[in-house]
């Protein structure tokens, strides 16, 4: 597989947050979870890929994430665009924007292949 090299024009301004991939890896089933837009106002948007070798992925991410922020608020999601089955999944999740001075995030996947809540938690300042 070709990797181009990171042109430095889609380098992260110091100001926004570089995007961390937070993975979890439970019960036969890989979820990695990358930030495209962490930006205090705008949508939030994850890119989100789901990996297992057994069973379905027949789920509804938009009825089993949440998104807090520092202050406790709860975010549901807008949009999933990865659909739903087989044994691979990818797509984009989509939030509302997060209040303007959240300083982390936390986004849950609640009650998938056995595992209550899945964590992926980023720092925004």
């Amino acid at each position: 597989e070709m990797h181009p090299a990171q042109r430095s024009s889609d380098a992260p301004k110091a100001s926004e947050l570089n995007p961390e991939t937070k993975i979890n890896q439970e019960n036969g089933l890989i979820i990695e979870v990358t930030p495209k837009n962490l930006k205090p106002g705008q949508q939030v948007q994850f890119e989100v890929a789901l990996t297992t070798h057994q069973g379905d992925l027949d789920f509804d991410l938009t009825k089993q994430a949440i998104l807090y922020d520092k202050n406790n608020n709860q975010y549901s999601p807008l949009s999933w665009s990865g659909g739903r089955g087989d044994h691979h999944l990818s797509g984009v999740l989509s939030f509302p924007a997060i209040s303007e001075d959240a300083v982390s995030m936390k986004l849950v996947i609640q009650d998938i292949y056995g595992v209550r809540e899945r964590q992926f938690l980023w720092e925004l300042k």
